[in-house]
């Protein structure tokens, strides 16, 4: 017989940061459990091309700036109590700043529930993209004046232009390099 899973234990930060580091894959600290990141597995190839691929025009483009782009750094969302791993986000001097994405994976509620109410809650982070990882699907939400995030439509092609960074993201080269196919 298996003993409890991760996510049924409750751990302080500190046997968090132990369990994460002998266990095997990615997990997230929620409310006092290791929750693990994508469902035990690994992220499929495209997330991770898309992560890679994101990241690496981006880090290009603040090239010279105080910014630069963190694959998959820990973030405390919630004082103490919730870390999350987004796909991409740009520190600036050594802190989390303006932009934070998330690559979408099959289980997608996370990214567009919790964790959009967890980064809008982080006056830090200007802008908050979403990618999703099977078909070609782009949100961005930004902050508004009253401190919210919102977004005007969803793109599946052309640009998405990041205020945050001052860089337009090309859709379709950024899919045609991870091999996601158009719908």
């Amino acid at each position: 017989m298996q003993g409890p899973k991760p996510s049924d234990v409750r751990l302080t930060y500190a046997e968090f940061l132990a369990y994460a580091e002998a266990h095997e894959g990615r997990f997230e600290y929620v409310d006092g459990r290791a929750v693990p990141l994508y469902g035990m597995g690994q992220p499929s190839d495209a997330h991770q091309d898309l992560a890679f691929e994101l990241g690496a025009r981006i880090n290009a483009h603040l090239e010279g700036s105080a910014c630069k782009v963190r694959l998959a750094g820990r973030l405390m969302t919630v004082a103490g109590t919730i870390e999350r791993v987004p796909d991409l986000m740009v520190i600036c001097d050594g802190k989390p700043r303006k932009l934070v994405c998330e690559i979408l994976s099959p289980s997608r509620d996370d990214d567009l529930g919790k964790k959009l109410s967890e980064y809008r809650a982080m006056p830090e982070f200007e802008e908050y993209l979403v990618i999703d990882s099977m078909q070609r699907w782009v949100r961005l939400f930004r902050r508004t004046a009253d401190g919210n995030f919102s977004f005007d439509v969803d793109r599946i092609a052309g640009s998405v232009q990041l205020h945050s960074i001052d860089y337009a993201v090309d859709i379709d080269r950024l899919y045609d390099n991870a091999n996601v196919a158009a719908v």
